[in-house]
């Protein structure tokens, strides 16, 4: 058994020789700030980088009813200069708090016991920003589904969500005008709107609104613009800050500081794209995607990161490292390609792996987030070293886990016995779905700067404990049992999502390695 209170993370790549790091080293580091500055362009100081990563990553959900906001209000205006019907846009104070208190009751209902406000700051809420949310949503759906249906804006409705018009609210429209000719007036169903029919009108209002976030190119003070109203860095910040945990101040400064080392190191050597050019590309990756599969849902629920303004930051620096990289095509890129293959075969043909980890969570069992006060990861760490002492005097494995692990029991009601977390003794199972159960995604990679889930699949040992290391959840001890062989062979041209993520593994191994070299440099 490899010792565990010694043990280093190795992070391999394609080259011959593996980096090894010490894996609780890489995450919120005092770097010395690298000050990034867009050529022909003022400074933006690293106290605004990070503010403007505060707003975008603890504030996104209120970032969000800043826009929709302004949506609403533009909508409002463009009704009033066409002469067009607005509706009793007016919502006074007391009707707020009606909805609050009526959310706030449909929530104790389910469970008496839970504190409210607290779970609304785990959604991202304050009182102030939940109360902005609730009128936005009264005044929206008054202006489109108005309790007198004769006032319904139909020829917008038609043209904003033609299918749904058909399927189901045209009929709905049409029994609304028989109550009311009965004398009697009935709002649609809320969760029908809230499901099916406010979706379609947020994203028609959005559509029409011009929206800049910081990458887009903003000017230093400003952290969001629409249309023609612009938002003060500092006044939003002012408005999130009570959200903001001690785990959100590692992860931001890490993120920008992993953001301004590959900014700084490819300006210099000439490879950082024009806002042009990655305004191109933003725009041609983005057309990959449809209604049915939308970008913004890869980036938010697949890649993990917590708004389109922070993957915008890091594809920039993603892409502008490509240009460093060999030539498609070129012998050193197929050379390099062929050992990515061969590094990740294991997952890349169906291959699966059979683990046991422990796990040491620093996030709130009930929740699944991190506490509002204090170093979660503290507490963690402490009880990581207790499991390693365990470890290294010889305790069986297999009994640790049981005592001290955080991980769920299996759900005897789930028909899915596969991706089951079962106190962290998982079944044979692929990549991703460990993936799932490490809760590791794009964003956490650049975070950390490696992946458990690539250790267990592709460099552990089997048998052999690997551990303490820290990660999303918060320290992780694991032990590979065994390993399935591919089940089928690859075939990059003849699979074009196969070549899609080959070649993207590819780019983001030598991404986290350069990375992970800088870090170590910055040290």
């Amino acid at each position: 058994m490899l010792s565990v209170a010694t043990y280093l993370l190795a992070l391999t790549s394609s080259s011959p020789a593996a980096i090894f790091i010490e894996a609780d080293s890489l995450i919120a580091q005092d770097l010395a700030p690298v000050v990034v500055v867009e050529q022909h362009a003022a400074a933006i100081s690293h106290e605004e980088l990070l503010k403007r990563t505060y707003v975008h990553t603890v504030g996104a959900r209120y970032v969000v009813q800043l826009k929709l906001d302004a949506a609403v209000d533009h909508e409002i205006q463009r009704r009033k200069k066409a002469g067009l019907w607005v509706g009793e846009v007016e919502v006074t104070d007391e009707e707020v708090q009606s909805a609050v208190q009526r959310q706030m009751e449909m929530v104790l209902a389910q469970d008496p016991t839970v504190d409210f406000w607290a779970l609304m700051a785990a959604q991202g809420f304050t009182e102030r920003t939940l109360a902005m949310e609730l009128r936005r949503n009264l005044i929206a759906q008054r202006m489109f589904f108005p309790l007198d249906p004769e006032q319904w804006p139909v020829k917008q409705i038609k043209q904003i969500m033609p299918l749904r018009w058909q399927e189901f609210l045209k009929s709905d429209h049409a029994s609304l005008l028989e109550l009311k000719a009965k004398g009697e007036l009935r709002l649609l169903n809320d969760e029908s709107m809230k499901q099916f029919l406010m979706p379609d009108i947020w994203k028609s209002l959005l559509g029409q609104c011009t929206v800049m976030e910081p990458s887009a190119g903003l000017p230093s003070g400003l952290c969001l613009k629409v249309n023609d109203t612009e938002f003060a860095t500092d006044d939003i910040y002012a408005i999130i800050e009570p959200l903001i945990t001690d785990v959100d101040h590692q992860w931001v400064k890490t993120f920008v500081n992993n953001i301004e080392l590959l900014e700084a190191d490819l300006k210099a050597s000439g490879h950082y794209q024009s806002q042009e050019d990655f305004e191109a590309y933003f725009a041609e990756e983005a057309g990959r995607y449809n209604d049915f599969f939308p970008h913004e849902m890869l980036v938010l629920q697949y890649f993990g990161f917590p708004s389109m303004e922070t993957y915008r930051q890091y594809l920039r620096v993603r892409r502008s490292f490509r240009n460093t990289l060999p030539a498609e095509g070129t012998p050193q890129y197929k050379a390099q390609i062929a050992q990515t293959l061969l590094d990740h075969a294991r997952s890349y043909g169906g291959g699966r792996a059979k683990a046991d980890v422990i796990l040491l969570s620093a996030r709130d069992p009930e929740s699944g987030n991190f506490p509002a006060n204090g170093d979660p990861y503290q507490d963690a760490e402490a009880r990581a070293k207790e499991v390693a002492q365990l470890l290294d005097a010889g305790e069986p494995f297999g009994q640790i886990l049981l005592e001290y692990s955080d991980y769920q029991p299996s759900l005897e009601t789930s028909s899915n016995t596969a991706t089951q977390a079962n106190r962290g003794r998982f079944a044979a199972i692929n990549h991703s779905e460990l993936r799932g159960l490490l809760m590791e995604d794009e964003y956490t990679d650049f975070l950390f700067g490696y992946s458990i889930c690539d250790d267990i699949f592709y460099r552990a040992t089997a048998k052999d404990v690997f551990g303490p290391i820290r990660g999303p959840l918060g320290y992780y001890f694991y032990r590979v049992d065994s390993y399935k062989a591919p089940r089928m062979a690859v075939d990059m041209e003849a699979d074009p999502s196969m070549n899609w993520l080959v070649t993207e593994n590819f780019l983001t191994v030598h991404l986290l390695r350069h990375l992970n070299d800088l870090r170590e440099s910055a040290r």
